[in-house]
């Protein structure tokens, strides 16, 4: 197992002497005593993609933000935009490492958004492993996938917007994965499937088979 530790950056940026934007950054820092080489790898990814995401809100939302300030009548209220990054590991057992993160932006409004990003990461080899590459080669994944997710779907179809397997199909990405005890989650975006109060839908699947696992990934 990879050891994981969380670092943290946050900030309150104020324009004359105005909160206009506070935000919390989670990213993973991974440590293991086999694949060190891999590590690196792994941490250098997401620190750089937590610096440039640091960037972006201290530049293009911090200056919305001031925008919207000075714009604004002297007497009204001050809503501060916000913006939180959090991950979670979903899989830490030898050869795989799977975790997503969740990035909330508020930006005014009734509510904010959040959009979920993921990686499966191999470390024998350091590299982000497909959707596919959970499958022995000519197995029919996609087949497989899309009648899992249209079972879980008609258990409670109220849920979802209309016409919910078409929708289920054509916004399908197949980056939107992460792996799991057992099998892997499918998720969609917010608004993709069903309506904000819905969130990201989360569709658990299991492996066909123990030889699922006997793939390519695996040596």
């Amino acid at each position: 197992m990879t050891t994981i530790r969380t670092i943290l950056v946050d900030s309150t940026v104020q324009f004359d002497e105005v909160v206009l934007l506070l935000y919390k950054i989670q990213y993973p820092n991974a440590r293991s005593s086999e694949y060190p080489a891999s590590s690196a790898c792994i941490n250098r990814f997401y620190e750089t993609d937590a610096f440039l995401y640091q960037e972006y809100l201290q530049r293009d939302l911090f200056h919305q933000a001031a925008v919207r300030y000075q714009d604004s009548p002297g007497d009204s209220p001050v809503n501060a935009y916000e913006a939180d990054s959090r991950y979670q590991i979903t899989l830490n057992s030898f050869p795989l490492l799977s975790l997503f993160t969740d990035r909330y932006e508020y930006t005014g409004g009734a509510h904010g958004a959040t959009i979920r990003r993921s990686e499966t990461w191999c470390l024998p080899q350091c590299r982000r492993l497909a959707l596919s590459e959970l499958f022995p080669v000519g197995f029919d994944y996609m087949s497989y996938i899309f009648a899992e997710i249209a079972s879980q779907i008609k258990r409670d179809p109220e849920q979802y917007f209309e016409d919910p397997l078409a929708n289920m199909v054509n916004t399908f990405r197949a980056e939107n994965f992460y792996c799991i005890p057992g099998g892997f989650t499918i998720y969609y975006q917010q608004y993709d499937i069903a309506p904000y109060s819905g969130g990201i839908r989360e569709f658990p699947i299991p492996y066909p088979g123990v030889e699922a696992l006997d793939c390519q990934i695996f040596f």
